[in-house]
Protein backbone atom coordinates (compact mmCIF):
# COMPACT_ATOMS: atom_id res chain seq x y z
CA UNK A 1 0.00 0.00 0.00
CA UNK A 2 1.78 3.18 -1.28
CA UNK A 3 1.03 5.65 1.82
CA UNK A 4 2.23 8.50 0.20
CA UNK A 5 -0.30 9.34 -2.48
CA UNK A 6 -3.51 10.94 -1.57
CA UNK A 7 -6.36 8.57 -2.74
CA UNK A 8 -9.38 8.98 -5.03
CA UNK A 9 -12.18 7.62 -3.12
CA UNK A 10 -15.14 6.35 -5.32
CA UNK A 11 -18.16 4.88 -3.82
CA UNK A 12 -20.51 2.65 -6.85
CA UNK A 13 -23.24 0.48 -6.52
CA UNK A 14 -24.20 -2.52 -9.07
CA UNK A 15 -26.24 0.23 -10.93
CA UNK A 16 -24.99 -0.35 -14.85
CA UNK A 17 -25.04 3.84 -15.19
CA UNK A 18 -22.09 3.78 -12.89
CA UNK A 19 -20.42 0.40 -12.84
CA UNK A 20 -19.62 0.92 -16.56
CA UNK A 21 -17.79 4.36 -16.62
CA UNK A 22 -16.24 3.45 -12.94
CA UNK A 23 -12.89 1.54 -13.59
CA UNK A 24 -12.30 4.26 -16.45
CA UNK A 25 -12.58 7.19 -13.41
CA UNK A 26 -10.06 4.71 -11.60
CA UNK A 27 -7.42 5.16 -14.46
CA UNK A 28 -8.20 8.93 -14.93
CA UNK A 29 -7.40 9.68 -11.12
CA UNK A 30 -4.15 7.13 -11.57
CA UNK A 31 -2.71 7.62 -15.35
CA UNK A 32 -3.66 10.94 -15.11
CA UNK A 33 -3.92 12.89 -12.42
CA UNK A 34 -1.47 10.36 -10.00
CA UNK A 35 -3.38 9.51 -7.30
CA UNK A 36 -4.32 6.15 -6.16
CA UNK A 37 -7.64 5.47 -6.62
CA UNK A 38 -9.62 3.15 -3.93
CA UNK A 39 -13.44 1.99 -4.65
CA UNK A 40 -15.74 1.62 -1.77
CA UNK A 41 -18.13 -1.29 -3.23
CA UNK A 42 -21.41 -1.85 -2.13
CA UNK A 43 -22.11 -5.33 -2.24
CA UNK A 44 -20.27 -8.68 -2.41
CA UNK A 45 -18.30 -10.24 -5.43
CA UNK A 46 -21.62 -12.43 -6.30
CA UNK A 47 -23.55 -9.12 -6.19
CA UNK A 48 -20.43 -8.04 -9.24
CA UNK A 49 -20.66 -11.56 -10.87
CA UNK A 50 -23.92 -11.41 -11.82
CA UNK A 51 -24.03 -9.76 -15.29
CA UNK A 52 -21.91 -8.36 -18.10
CA UNK A 53 -21.39 -4.87 -16.33
CA UNK A 54 -20.77 -5.81 -13.19
CA UNK A 55 -18.65 -8.51 -14.11
CA UNK A 56 -16.39 -6.86 -16.52
CA UNK A 57 -15.99 -3.41 -13.77
CA UNK A 58 -14.96 -5.87 -11.21
CA UNK A 59 -12.23 -8.02 -13.44
CA UNK A 60 -11.11 -4.58 -14.56
CA UNK A 61 -10.26 -3.09 -10.80
CA UNK A 62 -8.40 -6.86 -10.78
CA UNK A 63 -6.52 -6.34 -14.06
CA UNK A 64 -5.33 -2.64 -13.17
CA UNK A 65 -4.70 -3.57 -9.53
CA UNK A 66 -7.12 -1.11 -8.37
CA UNK A 67 -7.90 -0.95 -4.62
CA UNK A 68 -11.43 -1.56 -3.92
CA UNK A 69 -13.04 -2.48 -0.86
CA UNK A 70 -16.67 -4.68 -0.41
CA UNK A 71 -19.36 -2.75 1.70
CA UNK A 72 -22.10 -4.32 2.72
CA UNK A 73 -25.70 -3.28 1.89
CA UNK A 74 -27.59 -1.58 4.87
CA UNK A 75 -31.01 -2.75 5.43
CA UNK A 76 -33.96 0.29 4.61
CA UNK A 77 -31.64 2.41 2.61
CA UNK A 78 -30.94 2.78 -1.11
CA UNK A 79 -27.25 1.01 -2.47
CA UNK A 80 -26.53 4.67 -4.49
CA UNK A 81 -26.68 6.11 -0.57
CA UNK A 82 -24.69 3.16 1.23
CA UNK A 83 -22.25 3.86 -1.85
CA UNK A 84 -22.45 7.37 -1.68
CA UNK A 85 -21.61 7.65 2.65
CA UNK A 86 -18.97 5.08 2.37
CA UNK A 87 -16.77 7.37 0.69
CA UNK A 88 -16.60 9.56 3.73
CA UNK A 89 -16.05 5.95 5.34
CA UNK A 90 -13.41 5.38 4.17
CA UNK A 91 -11.01 6.25 6.40
CA UNK A 92 -12.33 3.98 9.25
CA UNK A 93 -9.68 1.55 7.86
CA UNK A 94 -6.97 1.30 10.29
CA UNK A 95 -4.30 0.21 7.47
CA UNK A 96 -4.59 4.05 6.55
CA UNK A 97 -2.49 6.59 7.90
CA UNK A 98 -3.79 9.39 9.47
CA UNK A 99 -1.57 11.84 7.68
CA UNK A 100 -2.91 10.45 4.03
CA UNK A 101 -5.00 13.11 2.25
CA UNK A 102 -8.55 11.42 0.77
CA UNK A 103 -10.16 13.29 -2.23
CA UNK A 104 -13.80 12.41 -2.35
CA UNK A 105 -14.95 11.57 -6.16
CA UNK A 106 -17.58 10.55 -8.67
CA UNK A 107 -17.88 7.47 -10.57
CA UNK A 108 -19.36 9.36 -13.27
CA UNK A 109 -16.84 12.72 -12.95
CA UNK A 110 -13.99 12.06 -14.74
CA UNK A 111 -10.92 14.43 -14.24
CA UNK A 112 -9.38 16.20 -17.11
CA UNK A 113 -6.75 17.99 -15.80
CA UNK A 114 -3.70 16.92 -14.17
CA UNK A 115 -2.67 20.50 -11.99
CA UNK A 116 -6.45 21.41 -10.70
CA UNK A 117 -6.81 18.66 -8.51
CA UNK A 118 -3.26 18.90 -6.69
CA UNK A 119 -3.27 22.15 -4.87
CA UNK A 120 -4.23 20.84 -1.54
CA UNK A 121 -0.95 18.74 -1.16
CA UNK A 122 1.36 20.75 0.42
CA UNK A 123 -1.11 22.92 2.44
CA UNK A 124 -1.30 23.23 6.10
CA UNK A 125 -5.28 23.84 6.29
CA UNK A 126 -7.18 20.85 7.09
CA UNK A 127 -9.23 20.32 3.93
CA UNK A 128 -9.90 21.69 0.70
CA UNK A 129 -13.28 21.67 -0.66
CA UNK A 130 -12.74 21.98 -4.42
CA UNK A 131 -15.56 23.57 -6.21
CA UNK A 132 -17.51 23.78 -2.87
CA UNK A 133 -20.28 25.70 -4.35
CA UNK A 134 -21.70 23.24 -7.03
CA UNK A 135 -24.89 22.93 -4.62
CA UNK A 136 -24.89 26.84 -4.19
CA UNK A 137 -23.47 26.49 -0.61
CA UNK A 138 -24.03 29.78 0.95
CA UNK A 139 -22.28 29.90 4.47
CA UNK A 140 -22.09 27.41 7.91
CA UNK A 141 -25.26 29.44 9.77
CA UNK A 142 -27.58 28.09 7.05
CA UNK A 143 -26.18 24.78 7.02
CA UNK A 144 -26.47 24.32 10.68
CA UNK A 145 -29.90 26.02 10.79
CA UNK A 146 -30.68 23.33 8.14
CA UNK A 147 -29.60 20.70 10.01
CA UNK A 148 -30.58 20.88 12.88
CA UNK A 149 -34.06 21.88 12.24
CA UNK A 150 -33.93 18.61 9.75
CA UNK A 151 -34.95 21.19 6.91
CA UNK A 152 -33.18 21.07 3.39
CA UNK A 153 -30.33 22.99 2.57
CA UNK A 154 -27.62 24.02 0.39
CA UNK A 155 -24.38 21.71 1.49
CA UNK A 156 -20.56 21.86 0.26
CA UNK A 157 -20.34 19.85 -2.74
CA UNK A 158 -18.32 16.38 -1.77
CA UNK A 159 -17.37 15.98 -5.22
CA UNK A 160 -13.64 16.44 -5.22
CA UNK A 161 -13.53 17.27 -1.20
CA UNK A 162 -10.68 16.28 0.27
CA UNK A 163 -9.13 15.96 3.89
CA UNK A 164 -6.34 14.29 5.64
CA UNK A 165 -7.79 10.51 7.03
CA UNK A 166 -7.13 11.75 10.39
CA UNK A 167 -9.58 14.77 9.73
CA UNK A 168 -12.22 12.43 8.67
CA UNK A 169 -11.61 10.27 11.60
CA UNK A 170 -11.69 13.24 13.87
CA UNK A 171 -15.29 14.27 12.36
CA UNK A 172 -16.81 11.09 12.21
CA UNK A 173 -15.57 9.02 15.02
CA UNK A 174 -16.52 5.94 13.12
CA UNK A 175 -18.36 3.24 15.40
CA UNK A 176 -16.56 0.69 13.49
CA UNK A 177 -13.48 0.07 11.29
CA UNK A 178 -15.84 -2.24 9.40
CA UNK A 179 -16.90 0.00 6.53
CA UNK A 180 -20.12 -1.86 6.13
CA UNK A 181 -20.70 -1.46 10.04
CA UNK A 182 -19.61 2.16 10.44
CA UNK A 183 -22.12 3.32 7.33
CA UNK A 184 -25.15 1.49 8.70
CA UNK A 185 -24.18 3.20 12.32
CA UNK A 186 -24.25 6.53 10.51
CA UNK A 187 -27.51 6.01 8.68
CA UNK A 188 -29.29 4.73 11.56
CA UNK A 189 -28.43 7.53 13.43
CA UNK A 190 -28.69 10.68 11.38
CA UNK A 191 -30.99 9.70 8.25
CA UNK A 192 -33.17 7.36 9.88
CA UNK A 193 -34.82 10.23 12.01
CA UNK A 194 -35.13 12.66 9.08
CA UNK A 195 -36.75 9.18 7.37
CA UNK A 196 -39.42 8.64 10.10
CA UNK A 197 -40.21 12.67 10.56
CA UNK A 198 -41.90 12.49 7.01
CA UNK A 199 -42.95 9.40 5.83
CA UNK A 200 -43.67 10.08 2.41
CA UNK A 201 -40.45 11.60 1.45
CA UNK A 202 -38.17 8.93 3.28
CA UNK A 203 -36.64 8.42 -0.34
CA UNK A 204 -36.25 12.41 -0.77
CA UNK A 205 -34.06 12.21 2.61
CA UNK A 206 -31.49 9.94 1.18
CA UNK A 207 -30.81 12.38 -1.61
CA UNK A 208 -27.34 13.89 -0.82
CA UNK A 209 -27.42 12.62 2.70
CA UNK A 210 -23.28 12.74 2.32
CA UNK A 211 -23.25 15.90 1.25
CA UNK A 212 -25.73 16.93 4.60
CA UNK A 213 -23.96 15.27 6.85
CA UNK A 214 -20.47 16.09 5.75
CA UNK A 215 -21.35 19.87 5.66
CA UNK A 216 -22.76 19.53 9.45
CA UNK A 217 -19.71 17.92 10.35
CA UNK A 218 -17.84 20.68 8.95
CA UNK A 219 -18.98 23.69 10.02
CA UNK A 220 -19.78 22.44 13.24
CA UNK A 221 -16.11 22.45 13.81
CA UNK A 222 -14.19 25.86 15.46
CA UNK A 223 -11.41 25.45 12.79
CA UNK A 224 -14.17 25.90 9.80
CA UNK A 225 -13.38 29.46 8.98
CA UNK A 226 -9.94 29.18 9.06
CA UNK A 227 -8.71 25.78 8.03
CA UNK A 228 -11.55 24.84 4.96
CA UNK A 229 -9.80 26.18 1.94
CA UNK A 230 -13.06 26.63 -0.76
CA UNK A 231 -11.88 26.71 -4.11
CA UNK A 232 -15.19 27.95 -6.45
CA UNK A 233 -16.63 26.79 -9.53
CA UNK A 234 -17.48 29.96 -11.74
CA UNK A 235 -20.79 30.57 -13.92
CA UNK A 236 -24.20 29.37 -14.33
CA UNK A 237 -22.81 26.25 -16.37
CA UNK A 238 -19.59 25.79 -14.59
CA UNK A 239 -16.45 27.07 -16.27
CA UNK A 240 -14.49 24.39 -16.95
CA UNK A 241 -17.04 21.35 -16.29
CA UNK A 242 -17.92 20.01 -19.74
CA UNK A 243 -20.78 17.93 -20.00
CA UNK A 244 -20.57 16.62 -23.43
CA UNK A 245 -24.56 14.83 -23.82
CA UNK A 246 -26.14 17.82 -22.82
CA UNK A 247 -23.94 20.44 -24.75
CA UNK A 248 -24.02 17.85 -27.94
CA UNK A 249 -20.08 17.98 -27.67
CA UNK A 250 -18.69 16.79 -31.09
CA UNK A 251 -15.55 14.59 -30.14
CA UNK A 252 -15.10 13.69 -33.46
CA UNK A 253 -14.91 17.13 -34.29
CA UNK A 254 -11.53 18.15 -32.26
CA UNK A 255 -12.72 19.19 -28.89
CA UNK A 256 -9.77 20.10 -26.76
CA UNK A 257 -10.54 18.26 -23.71
CA UNK A 258 -7.68 18.48 -22.23
CA UNK A 259 -8.61 22.38 -22.04
CA UNK A 260 -11.44 21.14 -19.38
CA UNK A 261 -11.40 20.71 -15.80
CA UNK A 262 -13.52 17.75 -15.74
CA UNK A 263 -16.02 15.57 -17.84
CA UNK A 264 -19.96 14.55 -16.56
CA UNK A 265 -20.91 11.61 -18.15
CA UNK A 266 -24.34 10.73 -19.37
CA UNK A 267 -25.75 7.61 -18.03
CA UNK A 268 -26.49 5.13 -20.33
CA UNK A 269 -23.57 5.42 -22.08
CA UNK A 270 -24.15 1.07 -22.48
CA UNK A 271 -27.07 1.83 -24.84
CA UNK A 272 -26.68 2.22 -28.33
CA UNK A 273 -22.97 1.92 -28.59
CA UNK A 274 -22.90 5.63 -27.00
CA UNK A 275 -19.42 5.04 -25.71
CA UNK A 276 -17.81 4.46 -29.12
CA UNK A 277 -18.24 8.49 -28.82
CA UNK A 278 -15.92 8.07 -26.06
CA UNK A 279 -13.16 6.36 -27.35
CA UNK A 280 -11.20 9.25 -29.40
CA UNK A 281 -10.87 11.33 -26.05
CA UNK A 282 -10.37 8.80 -24.08
CA UNK A 283 -6.90 7.53 -26.16
CA UNK A 284 -6.00 10.79 -26.39
CA UNK A 285 -6.07 11.16 -21.93
CA UNK A 286 -5.05 7.33 -21.25
CA UNK A 287 -3.43 6.34 -24.65
CA UNK A 288 -1.31 3.09 -22.56
CA UNK A 289 -4.76 1.37 -22.19
CA UNK A 290 -6.34 2.31 -25.76
CA UNK A 291 -6.72 -1.53 -26.81
CA UNK A 292 -7.92 -2.36 -23.52
CA UNK A 293 -10.64 0.21 -23.31
CA UNK A 294 -12.20 -0.91 -26.37
CA UNK A 295 -12.01 -4.69 -25.10
CA UNK A 296 -13.87 -3.32 -22.11
CA UNK A 297 -16.38 -1.70 -23.35
CA UNK A 298 -16.89 -4.42 -25.54
CA UNK A 299 -17.56 -7.25 -22.65
CA UNK A 300 -19.21 -5.04 -20.20
CA UNK A 301 -22.31 -4.56 -22.70
CA UNK A 302 -23.25 -7.93 -24.13
CA UNK A 303 -25.81 -8.33 -21.86
CA UNK A 304 -27.20 -5.25 -23.19
CA UNK A 305 -27.45 -6.73 -26.43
Amino acid sequence: MNNHLTRAIIGCDTTWDYAQLMPIGCLLWRDLVGYTPRVMLVGNEAAWSVDSCTSAALAALRHHGIEHVFVRPAPSYKTSTVAMTARTHAACDPALPGEAWLLLADADLWPTSRSVYRRHEHRAERAVAYFHNANCFQNKEEVLSGWDAQVPFQPISSNYFTMRVGGFRELYRYASPDSGESVRATLDEHLRPRMERIPEKASDAQWHFDEYRMSERLCRQPWFDRDVVLVPRGGEHPRGHLAPWAEGGDWEGGMRVEEWVDVHIRKGVYAERRWEKLLPVLHRLLPMHAEWMRGYFEDSVKDAR
